[in-house]
C-alpha cells in the first residue's frame, strides 16, 4: 500500500493539485467522523477536480461545468 500511497501524497502536495488535496483531505475528516455521506460527496469532489486537471494538462477542451460521467467519457474518447 505505500507503493501506491506514498507517491500520491507527494503529488498531491504541488501547488497544481492542492484543489484535489483539500477536498481528500475534507473526505478523510469526514469518514474518520462517521460521515459518510459527505466524505462520498467530496471523494467525487477530488475525482471531478482530477480529470479536470488532467483534461488541462493534456490539452483537451472541456466545459468547467461538466460532470463526472462526461468528463470519463471525455476522457475515454481522447
Amino acid at each position: 500500500m505505500n507503493e501506491i500511497t506514498k507517491p500520491v501524497f507527494q503529488l498531491l502536495l504541488n501547488v497544481d493539485y492542492q484543489a484535489i488535496n483539500e477536498e481528500y483531505l475534507h473526505a478523510q475528516v469526514a469518514f474518520r467522523n462517521l460521515d459518510y455521506k459527505t466524505a462520498i460527496v467530496d471523494c467525487g469532489k477530488a475525482f471531478e477536480s482530477t480529470m479536470k486537471i488532467i483534461c488541462d494538462k493534456k490539452e483537451y477542451p472541456y466545459n468547467q461545468k461538466d460532470t463526472v460521467s462526461k468528463l470519463i467519457n471525455h476522457l475515454y474518447s481522447n
